[in-house]
């Protein structure tokens, strides 16, 4: 038999209270305490140089379409919540752009599209959605050109018809962010991005200056002369510009898209404590204040991005950078936003010494749980779970991930939950039971479910929508069908808005 009813908030509260008891003595009889609820799990999917996504250049557009829907479901059943996917590398692109030519590691040659032709972008984030994940554009801001040696972009390209907002560093080129248009045209690159695709997420990685050497001086002195009055020491100056460059961004996103996330994912180091009474009890040789000129404390300070990702890449013994120090200054130091662990999955494929297996991850995993501060993770990168070295995805599954999470809200960005579903429906298939619910309207925001959170509870257990075991699926849709029902349980559906808030109504069912 099956029954279903509609959950008020009174009726929620009034169930919660009565399963505080029974709900602690479960706990603790359980071997392991369970996972939290919300946990970013997230991996960068890198398309320079085809080193994830796609496997080679030039592949037929139905081939890259199955590979980068094969590799979501990779991810997807492995337990992740979200991909932050490599989409403009080199001032390139992934998506029809009024600003930047075709990617040549997507089609084989710079400039040409697709054929038969297709939106990558618009494909990749519909995909993504439709398997309950969020989508996080990365984008690198001003590299242009890897190595004029080997490639020379297409005649569209930015170096090509602005030689002058270009400066080389070695064999490579780069826009100069001390240009007040090079920045603004940066800025509008993102710009087009959110007013076209409903992405997630806005994400830069550590380039925005290129990567200090002592004996490869940066070609900007030309622009220090001309727009660096007030400042004495030109590497203030530089700092300045990104700076104003990622303020730019950051307002740009509030004006006109405020769901969308904006990170950073900097190198390990901020800086050094015997370099500054601030920094980190750390000896880094590379550190992203002083040879990136990327000052991204006070962009948290400042409130200027949501998330920052810290790449904690150094092996488990350096002496220089250890991650049980540097972890937590960057807690101390994220003035109230999301701090996600950047995690070197690429360490446990073959030839990485230093790794010889999944103990090091692992460890760092639960150190981070124990933390207050860190929200998640980000493995690079996708591909690296290919193969399963080390049994990382069987390993995972019994350290956390055996639970769907949810990605953590950001109630500076939006508090307001949804409206919850209604009109749980359940009946028996031959395929299992099979589960239906209604969406409501907008909330009070505006905001419309975007994704909807499906609980099974035994028969007995009292209903506790904090206790992430219970989670069945996160999903789009407002259909599902469980293959493997329990003889009598009761299903819950919430329901959540595009920046994670959850609902605080819900339908519920029984079956018996």
């Amino acid at each position: 038999m099956v029954i279903f009813r509609e959950l008020t908030p009174h009726l929620m509260r009034y169930l919660l209270l009565l399963c505080v008891i029974p709900l602690c003595t479960f706990q603790m009889a359980a071997p392991e305490p369970a996972p939290a609820k919300r946990e970013f799990r997230a991996a960068w999917v890198v398309h320079i140089f085809n080193i994830d996504w796609p496997s080679a250049p030039g592949l037929p557009p139905a081939r890259q379409r199955a590979e980068f829907t094969a590799l979501l479901d990779s991810l997807a059943a492995t337990g992740l919540n979200a991909v932050i996917v490599q989409i403009r590398p080199t001032c390139d692109a992934l998506y029809p752009s009024r600003f930047d030519p075709w990617s040549e590691w997507l089609t084989g040659k710079p400039g040409q599209p697709p054929s038969p032709y297709y939106d990558p972008l618009g494909f990749m984030v519909a995909e993504t959605h439709r398997r309950g994940l969020e989508f996080h554009a990365w984008i690198t801001p001003f590299r242009a050109v890897t190595h004029t040696r080997f490639r020379q972009p297409d005649s569209t390209h930015i170096s090509r018809r602005r030689p002058d907002w270009c400066m080389s560093y070695g064999p490579s080129r780069w826009l100069n962010p001390g240009l007040p248009a090079v920045r603004t045209w940066t800025a509008g690159v993102v710009m087009e991005i959110v007013h076209r695709y409903p992405v997630d997420g806005i994400h830069f990685d550590e380039n925005l200056y290129p990567p200090h050497k002592a004996d490869t001086p940066l070609q900007d002195s030309a622009a220090w002369r001309q727009y660096g009055q007030g400042f004495a020491d030109i590497n203030a100056w530089r700092r300045d510009n990104l700076n104003q460059f990622i303020r730019e961004v950051a307002d740009s996103l509030r004006a006109t898209a405020p769901w969308v996330k904006f990170g950073i994912s900097p190198v390990s180091t901020w800086r050094n404590l015997a370099d500054d009474p601030l920094g980190s009890e750390s000896e880094a040789w590379f550190t992203s204040y002083d040879d990136l000129y990327s000052d991204v404390r006070h962009w948290l300070a400042a409130g200027w991005i949501d998330y920052v990702a810290p790449q904690m890449y150094t092996d488990p013994d350096n002496p220089r950078v250890r991650y049980r120090q540097v972890m937590p200054w960057w807690t101390q130091n994220t003035f109230g936003r999301h701090m996600y662990a950047g995690l070197p999955l690429f360490r446990l494929q073959p030839g990485e010494a230093a790794w010889p297996g999944a103990g090091p991850l692992l460890s760092q995993l639960a150190y981070n749980r124990t933390r207050a501060g860190i929200q998640g993770h980000i493995f690079y990168s996708a591909s690296s779970f290919r193969g399963n070295p080390h049994q990382i995805r069987d390993l995972l599954q019994v350290s956390g991930y055996q639970h769907p999470a949810l990605v953590p809200a950001m109630p500076w960005k939006d508090s307001i939950p949804p409206l919850g579903p209604h009109g749980l429906t359940l009946s028996r298939t031959a395929g299992g039971l099979a589960l239906s619910w209604a969406a409501t309207g907008p909330a009070s925001d505006g905001d419309l479910p975007a994704r909807y959170v499906l609980y099974r509870f035994p028969a007995q257990e009292p209903i506790d929508l904090d206790n992430p075991a219970r989670i069945l699926a996160v999903t789009p849709l407002t259909t599902w069908l469980d293959t493997v029902p329990d003889t009598t349980a009761t299903y819950v559906v919430t329901a959540l808005d595009r920046l994670q808030n959850e609902s605080l109504t819900c339908a519920a069912g029984v079956v018996r």
